[in-house]
């Protein structure tokens, strides 16, 4: 399922996603946003990708990634993660993450659909 706004698509990860995924999460310039301590393997997150099929239920967390319409080809930006959700106090965490900083304040990660 994809979630279109005017300027850009939130959509699930995809392998094709593994190396810009792997650069996001493994720059320590970010680690603070997220709380990463040490850094990620390809292997790691190829399986995140894998399991990104379950349920919030299941995992307790979910990505959506972030890709800029520009013309017919989708550019990935950023990501959204939802995560520590907790049904029963109808309680959840929400990252975002605009990696390049000429794509930030632009109100992207505030766009509705």
């Amino acid at each position: 399922m994809n979630l279109q706004g005017k300027n850009i698509i939130l959509r699930a990860p995809e392998v094709s996603d593994l190396d810009v995924l792997y650069l996001w999460e493994n720059d320590p310039e970010i680690w603070h946003i997220s709380n990463t301590l040490v850094p990620f393997s390809k292997y790691i997150l190829k399986k995140f990708i894998e399991n990104s099929h379950l349920s919030i239920l299941e995992t307790k967390q979910v990505r959506f990634m972030i890709d800029l319409k520009n013309d017919n080809k989708h550019i990935p930006i950023g990501t959204i993660d939802l995560f520590d959700y907790e049904p029963l106090h109808s309680r959840i965490g929400i990252g975002i993450l605009i990696k390049e900083e000429k794509n930030r304040q632009k109100g992207y990660a505030s766009e509705e659909h």
